[in-house]
């Protein structure tokens, strides 16, 4: 009798841990690969972020491209500037959640307005790296930090 109940509450425990295992192995994970043929400026890519509106920023090689989940559009140079155009190599790039990207590039800092798609290039001299802080966006330059 005891033998029987004993085998009772380990059914029970082994349902029981069933019903919390298997939903878990049910979700399902989707992955897309995106590549030239998907219009991608190029295949090499130095970083990627998400904005606040979900859309999927990937720094090339040549350029910014943004991907809304159904296209993407490419940013290789910004509007008619002599700077950037056909060498906007985007190293790193940082979105600040106040409606900007922080992009730095082989030609310098820049910001660009996600709302209106323009950029504004930043006086930094040399910056290194990016980083995004509680209240701002971190440069580094020349051993010394700034936060704007």
């Amino acid at each position: 009798m005891c033998e029987q109940r004993l085998s009772k509450i380990h059914f029970f425990i082994l349902l029981s841990l069933l019903g919390f295992v298997f939903p878990l192995r049910s979700q399902e994970y989707k992955f897309r690969t995106l590549g030239v043929e998907d219009g991608l400026s190029q295949i090499t890519v130095s970083d990627i972020c998400q904005d606040e509106k979900s859309r999927i920023w990937i720094a090339t090689l040549d350029g910014l491209n943004c991907f809304d989940g159904n296209h993407i559009k490419v940013f290789n140079h910004f509007h008619n500037d002599s700077i950037s155009y056909g060498n906007l190599y985007v190293t790193q790039m940082v979105e600040d959640g106040q409606g900007s990207l922080f992009l730095l590039t082989s030609t310098g800092l820049f910001q660009f307005d996600l709302e209106t798609e323009k950029y504004y290039i930043l006086p930094v001299a040399s910056p290194t790296t990016l980083a995004k802080g509680k209240t701002g966006v971190w440069i580094a330059e020349g051993g010394k930090t700034v936060l704007i």
